[in-house]
């Protein structure tokens, strides 16, 4: 069945289509704070989870498909580093959760090819990077990105401790591998960040990344980095096998992928992923399963890769660790938009390589479901080996188990709390919570947000302790008198700060209704905002039609953002930023009505499908250039249609729709005649 009969078959209920919209905004923002601020929000079950029920969604209705979401690997990354364009994509992997799941990927190609030997090795959980040499000598290092564009990170690949500067070979050689931080390495790290109250990192692989795209190559030195290799290309050489070309990247003086295993036969493979399952503990780096590979380059080019990963390659994703320990009590955490999370306290016990005191329990109902009671024994995980949680209670019936009821009081500020519409989540209602301020304060100043370096939580806190600051905008007014008054700083610290301030007030609207923590507003939905608002006080000026025409926004999201805009924090913010001569401006609008005035005028063009002399991505590029809006999905308001070879469902649509459709395989061939349109 074809991809327009089955949509035709399929209408988009509006309860799918607002679904669909909530995972990918959840994926866009998980991908933003991943890629772009070496963050873990979510562990990698859950966001898995998340791209599996969005695909679904995709196969029943392709005209929702969103490729530069869920099926693009990476994503562009807030960086102040130099563009490098990949002359090969660094593709993402796609991936495996069971033995059932492993067989069903064999299965695709194994009757064609059923002499298949794989190479196995561990998933090393760190950032991808390649490196290139010409004439013998390190040339540049650049970052995976979002796959076809990476950041220039060369001063400081060059600080990595096994990497060769020089390797005995004059021709162009490319290596891609996976830059580390070791388990003692990471303890060391955090042990230092701490003592200098900076940034603690959540797991190595955030360290290893926010190592590596350092200002100062001198920090990146000093912090324990490795590079595994996975992957070698030599101009002008071709390798008959996976496990020849490792072979040869050892012996130019590279590490590859510890504990590596070739020509592993198919009747093996359960057997040796099983070794890995059982010992990966004792292993100096985290890993969360391994990396499967067919061995032979032929029967790799022969099955080829689709736009996002490799079929020849799988990563296989081992089940969580877990551990039995007591739960000493429960305690309550309440976040910056006023969710109350419960959260257990526990007989320390080490999980994966790290020791747990603390794991989530998500909310009441949770807790009842699980029969937690205090002093029990409980089984821990860590979900996708970073976020601890509490599975189960093992011992419900025991002798001086205490039960566990939710508060009826915010612990914080002492305020009744609410419920959420399914009674799942309470809520503490009063926005002048000190620990929703708190932690709205945090998040405010994070990478996420305005990046405000050197104001770390414990120096927030110290802030609001003694009353220096009362709200967000207050600190945007922090001066030296009174950041003098915390404990221990040093005049260039202080310096440092105020410095990051005043860039941060140059950052644009997008980036303020970030950090301002405003409802459903990550970057991408923020940077639609800023098609309709000048500035921040436009904001205040958005209506609920205005909001349900951008694309992404459902109506309850919108309604929401309006109320927000709409209410007394928000007018207070403005307030202040006024009377301190403070903006927030839509810089990017400038831009934007520039490009009115090129040809294009700024007219909606959709591209799909693929075309013989550029990417998708050059191909957007090139109609920006010229001044049109390139769009992913068709509507009665696109202007034309650029279709190349295997076009799919949007061909239909615009057809139905009488859109501008050209056709062919040569994208210049097509861009022509779109000009010529317009005359």
């Amino acid at each position: 069945m074809s991809e327009e009969t089955r949509d035709q078959l399929a209408p988009i209920s509006k309860e799918k289509q607002h679904q669909y919209n909530e995972l990918i905004n959840k994926i866009t923002t998980y991908n933003e704070q991943y890629y772009g601020y070496d963050d873990s929000p979510v562990s990698d079950y859950e966001y898995d989870v998340l791209v599996k029920q969005a695909e679904e969604l995709e196969i029943e209705h392709p005209s929702l498909r969103k490729s530069e979401v869920i099926h693009k690997p990476g994503f562009s990354q807030v960086t102040t580093f130099e563009p490098v364009i990949h002359k090969r994509p660094m593709q993402s992997l796609d991936n495996v959760m069971n033995v059932g799941e492993l067989k069903k990927w064999v299965g695709r190609f194994i009757d064609e090819y059923p002499e298949t030997e794989f190479n196995v090795e561990p998933k090393l959980d760190g950032l991808a990077c390649s490196v290139t040499y010409q004439k013998g000598e390190l040339v540049i290092g650049a970052t995976r990105g979002d796959g076809q564009t990476g950041e220039n990170i060369t001063l400081n690949v060059k600080t990595i401790n096994n990497l060769p500067l020089k390797i005995d070979l004059l021709g162009e050689v490319e290596i891609r591998g996976e830059v580390v931080m070791t388990k003692p390495s990471f303890t060391k790290l955090n042990e230092s960040q701490a003592k200098l109250d900076q940034k603690i990192f959540a797991n190595p692989r955030n360290a290893a990344s926010g190592s590596l795209r350092q200002k100062n190559p001198k920090v990146t030195a000093s912090r324990d980095l490795e590079l595994f290799v996975y992957y070698l290309l030599i101009e002008g050489h071709e390798f008959d096998s996976h496990s020849q070309m490792l072979e040869k990247a050892k012996s130019l003086g590279f590490e590859v992928v510890p504990f590596a295993k070739t020509k592993i036969k198919l009747k093996e493979l359960e057997n040796e992923i099983s070794k890995y399952e059982k010992t990966r503990e004792g292993y100096e780096f985290e890993t969360d399963g391994v990396v499967i590979k067919i061995d032979n380059t032929n029967t790799q080019t022969s099955l080829g890769t689709t736009s996002r990963a490799p079929r020849w390659a799988i990563a296989y994703k081992f089940p969580t660790e877990e551990k039995n320990t007591k739960l000493l009590d429960v305690k309550v955490g309440v976040g910056r938009t006023g969710r109350a999370t419960p959260y257990a306290v526990l007989e320390p016990v080490s999980v994966a390589g790290s020791t747990i005191a603390f794991a989530t329990l998500h909310n009441e109902s949770e807790v009842k479901r699980k029969k937690v009671k205090i002093n029990s024994l409980v089984l821990v995980r860590k979900a996708g080996d970073v976020i601890p949680e509490v599975i189960k209670s093992m011992d419900v019936d025991s002798e001086g188990l205490i039960d566990w009821n939710f508060p009826k009081n915010c612990p914080f500020c002492k305020t009744e709390f609410l419920k959420d519409d399914d009674a799942a989540n309470h809520f503490c209602p009063n926005e002048n919570c000190p620990e929703r301020r708190r932690q709205a304060a945090y998040y405010f100043v994070s990478r996420v947000g305005l990046d405000i370096r050197g104001l770390g939580e414990k120096r927030v806190s110290e802030l609001y302790e003694k009353e220096l600051i009362g709200n967000l905008v207050e600190i945007l007014l922090l001066d030296e008198d009174t950041l003098t008054q915390l404990d221990q700083f040093k005049e260039k610290s202080i310096s440092n700060i105020l410095a990051s301030i005043e860039k941060s007030k140059t950052l644009p609207l997008s980036r303020f209704l970030v950090a301002l923590g405003a409802p459903h507003l990550g970057k991408t939905m923020s940077k639609e905002i800023e098609k309709i608002a000048t500035d921040a006080f436009d904001c205040k000026k958005i209506t609920l039609v205005e909001l349900v025409t951008l694309e992404g926004f459902a109506e309850k999201s919108s309604k929401d953002i309006v109320d927000f805009f709409q209410s007394k924090n928000y007018a207070q913010v403005l307030k202040m930023l006024e009377e301190n001569e403070i903006n927030f401006f839509a810089k990017e609008r400038t831009a934007e009505k520039s490009t009115e005035a090129l040809v294009g005028g700024g007219l909606s063009v959709v591209v799909t499908g693929s075309f013989d002399d550029v990417g998708r991505a050059d191909a957007q590029n090139r109609l920006e250039e010229y001044g049109f809006k390139p769009k992913s999905s068709v509507s009665k308001n696109t202007f034309a249609l650029l279709a190349g070879e295997k076009a799919g469902s949007k061909l239909k649509k615009a057809s139905d729709l009488k859109i501008n459709i050209i056709e062919n395989r040569n994208f210049e061939t097509v861009l022509t005649e779109l000009l010529r349109l317009l005359n």
